[in-house]
């Protein structure tokens, strides 16, 4: 409580100095205490607590005459800690606004605005709050390692010596965080301190900066960061380095931080070669001769990796599928396996099955599994996991599994794939699992996961609505019925301009719809989902798809995904109703994806993701042209099944494009894979031929890469050929002919040879064997063989010679 007796200008401070989980919140009340719901206009200190973005809590402004009352309280949802803090409440008279800390003793108060002019070798924060002059510029030395923490919303700065360009060929700052549930980032900057822009949250674009590790911050959070300024880049003069610990709490999905971070960090000069990423123990993690001096990089050997080769891969071994165990994985860390997979294993067309089992049951942790074809998986982007079981960690299964199939490994040749067992963000204690990893030539297919039908048994594979593919494990699913499992219904393609269910299943080339053209809407029970399709065939258009239901209990999620089906767990889509979606489940959602500077539904000449009232505007680029995705999640906390509702998707020219065409494209402007009426029309290799959320799709290459697509005749403009180059074959071009050296000459030499499709005696033709397309040759007559190199002319004149299979020939009367 503090009294007032004449009208003045004031400032509450809050310190917080306690454990980093303590959630402090301040208001302030006249002639009553405050409350969560009561308090005087706005003085609450809604920001700090919200982001969680500094220890620093104030409030301030003019008061008149009166009694006052502070109110602190430790957040009930959010905290984990006791919180110890030091409160202080500054007065002057009206128009004099004291400053927050006393500018730390670092500076000089301005009170015509409460900021701080700080001295020489001090800073703020500068972000959303005054300054407070807390944080010192260290001057630090090259080549040797300092070792500090930082809270929370906090900066380290450190000055480096004066560097002169010419005698230096770069500058290499390496940082090493200690602590895995902290999210720091590291910047260079030439003559200034980096910064955190005004009123920006603190993802990595929203600083100031002239030099960062955007790889290091994305996707290992911060804990392994190298700088590397080349001598390009390098100018004579003063650099230096910030450490910022981002938010707790910062509605930027997985960008939070949970700890102070405790981290080491060193500047290094060279003045020849190029250094590689280093760690504590040095490059390339202390590896002898690994490190390439040339280009930088770090050539790691199979077990060792990311960029300094300082994460392990454990081996698994597929043939004795031996059961391995760890124990205790903290929260937020992750342990790797590796899998060899040679020639000889793809001949003999064997699956890879990686079983993790929880131990101690599903309700001790649960795990998140990836794996990834020749690289480090990383589950922050859904780009950098090939295969994954997702799912299992979203229903807290306690056994975990990826399939990784013949055709997937088929598709990604000999090599290595690594496994990452992640103990996630999300989970409440340490993880304890067992895993091994077997190749099977048969194996069974997936149940319904969620069982919401009750006319399927969870035990029914594939639902009781496709067929099992026993040598893939891998479901073929009815019409109308998709995912792993067949569990969910779809796909249903719409068009641009058209609503669902009323508009839906009139042909692309179709300029009218038919009356009679509805169908019966598929119910969406709660843990169910109905999944859509719409093309966008061409450049600078904008994708609107807006959602509606009636049914109250549901809690319906509208997500969005480009060439996959999209999955309820985020990071498997691209786009969806931030602001109404996944947390809030409205009833109403809406996504518009629209080029960056559209001053319509934009922020301006920027890129940004703003609501769009309802929903959310992602101004972040127009939609690439391709098959999307839309699918409608009825989440498993629903009460009520979503029974009525209704779909519209607009494809409409952008602010950018040069047509004005109000839905759809226009044929003359179809991207390369797309024809025909408002370019519906796809070609082979551009939409994946499955829509699975976890199987092995196209690369996106018309015709394979390899071959002209067209329509298959004048007549018909649904559907689109290919007419491929003489090496390939197969309806999407994939698929490379035989090839065999027959003698030819260059430069008089005999014994040259040419590879020709076929040998030059046949032509190559596609057939079907054991129920999968392979390219063949069909020989000329007197030939035979796999590449048509086989002659059959010693019959001794007295009968005709045959060919029984590829390499098999008899003589015939």
């Amino acid at each position: 409580q503090f009294r007032l007796e004449e009208s003045s200008s004031f400032l509450v401070e809050l310190v917080d100095w306690g454990g980093v989980d303590a959630d402090p919140r301040l208001m302030l009340a006249s002639d009553t205490v405050p409350t969560l719901s009561y308090f005087l206009g706005s003085y609450n200190d809604w920001f700090n607590w919200y982001y969680d973005c500094s220890d620093i809590h104030y409030l301030r402004g003019e008061l008149a005459p009166g009694t006052y009352y502070v109110g602190v309280t430790n957040d009930a949802f959010r905290a984990t800690q006791l919180l110890f803090a030091n409160l202080t409440l500054r007065t002057d008279i009206p128009g004099q606004m004291p400053c927050l800390l006393d500018c730390n003793g670092q500076g000089e108060c301005d009170q015509s605005t409460g900021d701080c002019r700080c001295n020489d070798g001090w800073a703020g924060s500068v972000v959303n709050a005054p300054d407070t002059c807390q944080f010192q510029i260290k001057k630090v030395e090259f080549d040797t390692r300092y070792t500090s923490e930082v809270r929370i919303g906090n900066w380290d700065y450190y000055e480096l010596p004066e560097i002169k360009a010419g005698d230096t060929t770069s500058l290499l700052v390496e940082f090493y965080s200690e602590s895995l549930h902290a999210y720091p980032a590291m910047f260079v900057r030439h003559g200034e301190i980096p910064r955190l822009k005004e009123g920006f949250l603190p993802t990595y674009d929203a600083f100031i900066f002239d030099f960062g590790d955007e790889t290091g911050f994305e996707y290992v959070q911060g804990q392994r960061m190298s700088v590397l300024v080349n001598s390009t880049n390098l100018n004579s003069g003063t650099y230096y380095i910030g450490v910022y610990n981002i938010w707790g709490h910062n509605g930027a999905e997985r960008y939070n931080s949970h700890d102070t971070c405790s981290y080491h960090i060193k500047a290094m000069l060279f003045t020849a070669g190029t250094p590689c990423p280093s760690t504590i123990n040095g490059f390339c993690d202390g590896l002898l001769n690994v490190c390439d001096f040339n280009t930088g990089n770090c050539l790691c050997p199979t077990d060792r990796l990311w960029r300094d080769c300082s994460f392990h891969a454990n081996e698994l071994n597929p043939h004795s599928a031996e059961t391995l165990d760890f124990y205790d994985i903290e929260i937020e860390d992750s342990v790797y396996f590796l899998v060899e997979i040679q020639k000889k294993y793809l001949r003999e067309n064997l699956n890879l099955l990686v079983t993790v089992e929880v131990l101690g049951g599903k309700d001790s942790a649960t795990p998140l599994v990836l794996a990834r074809f020749g690289e480090l998986p990383f589950a922050n982007d859904k780009s950098k996991f090939d295969d994954h079981d997702l799912l299992s960690n979203f229903y807290e299964d306690s056994r975990h599994q990826i399939l990784l199939d013949a055709q997937e490994l088929t598709t990604q040749g000999a090599g290595q794939w690594y496994i990452a067992v992640m103990n996630p963000e999300t989970a409440s204690s340490s993880l304890s699992f067992s895993i091994k990893a077997e190749f099977l030539t048969e194996l069974d297919c997936p149940s319904n996961h969620n069982n919401i039908d009750p006319d399927v048994s969870s035990e029914d594979e594939c639902s009781a609505a496709g067929m099992c593919i026993r040598e893939l494990g891998r479901c073929d699913c009815d019409e109308g019925h998709v995912l792993d499992d067949c569990s969910a219904d779809g796909i249903f393609a719409l068009y641009p301009g058209s609503f669902f269910p009323w508009d839906y299943s009139a042909p692309p080339h179709s300029e009218s719809k038919d009356d009679d053209s509805a169908v019966l809407i598929p119910p969406i029970a709660p843990d169910d989902w109905v999944y859509f399709s719409v093309i966008v065939g061409c450049k600078s258009r904008s994708l609107r798809v807006y959602f509606s239901t009636s049914n109250d209990g549901a809690a319906p999620l509208l997500v969005i995904r480009r060439g996959r089906l999209p999955l309820m767990i985020s990071g498997t889509y691209d786009y969806w109703d931030y602001y109404n979606g996944e947390t809030k489940h409205e009833p109403t959602q809406q996504i518009y994806v629209t080029p960056c500077g559209d001053l319509d539904h934009g922020c301006g000449d920027s890129c940004c993701i703003a609501p769009h009232y309802p929903g959310t505007t992602f101004a972040t680029g127009a939609p690439e042209p391709g098959m999307y995705y839309i699918g409608v999640y009825n989440d498993k906390s629903a009460r009520e099944t979503i029974s009525d509702y209704f779909l519209r998707v607009d494809v409409d020219a952008s602010f950018e494009a040069e047509d004005a065409t109000l839905s759809g494209c226009p044929e003359d402007s179809c991207a390369p894979g797309f024809l025909g009426f408002k370019c519906l029309a796809t070609c082979p290799g551009v939409a994946p031929t499955d829509a699975y959320s976890n199987s092995p799709t196209g690369d996106d290459q018309i015709c394979g890469g390899s071959g002209v697509c067209s329509f298959a005749n004048d007549d018909d403009f649904d559907v689109t050929v290919c007419a491929c180059s003489a090496h390939f074959t197969g309806p999407d071009c994939d698929l490379q002919c035989p090839e065999g050296h027959v003698p030819g000459s260059a430069d008089d030499d005999d014994t040259y040879q040419i590879p020709q499709v076929c040998g030059g005696r046949g032509k190559c033709v596609t057939i079907e064997l054991d129920g999968e397309l392979i390219a063949d040759c069909d020989c000329d007559e007197g030939f035979g063989g796999s590449s048509c190199l086989e002659s059959c002319e010693d019959c001794g004149n007295h009968g005709t010679c045959e060919w029984l299979d590829s390499t098999k020939k008899m003589c015939l009367r």
